[in-house]
């Protein structure tokens, strides 16, 4: 089962002028991630298998896609949650703002303003040293698989 979460993030400014906003993301269960991991492996063994009929790039395209399909699988295996965008007002300019997150990305992190394109602090709103601190979330909604 999906988990939709949200969690309070702080936008702050060199300035030291700050406004909060929302981190949204996805939380995947065990078995979702098995789903999402087999539909990534078959998916590029099919495309391996019609890469057979394609000349002289099958030598290339075969093995890549073999290889690439346990390999792109246990990745999205690995991946148990997923974060989406940040919400949030800037505080440089008072716009607005939705800029998009990534989980891979470590907190806090340094990014620009899409309207006055000054640079903004994206941290936790409840811990100093984010990699340690509890995180604080909020489950907006549990979303049932489609069958």
């Amino acid at each position: 089962m999906v988990q939709k979460i949200a969690q309070a993030v702080a936008i702050t400014a060199k300035e030291d002028r700050s406004t909060s906003g929302t981190l949204h993301g996805s939380r995947f269960t065990r078995h979702e991630r098995l789903k999402r991991a087999i539909g990534t492996w078959i998916s590029l063994w099919l495309l391996a298998a019609a890469a057979v009929a394609i000349p002289i790039a099958h030598f290339v395209l075969v093995p890549l896609l073999l290889v690439a399909g346990p390999v792109l699988a246990y990745w999205r295996y690995r991946t148990t949650e997923q974060l989406s965008a940040v919400e949030g007002i800037c505080p440089l300019c008072r716009h607005a703002l939705i800029l998009a997150a990534d989980t891979r990305t470590p907190w806090p992190y340094w990014d620009l303003c899409p309207h006055c394109r000054g640079n903004i602090q994206l941290a936790f709103a409840d811990s100093k040293d984010v990699r340690h601190a509890d995180r604080q979330e909020t489950v907006i909604e549990e979303m049932e698989p489609k069958r």
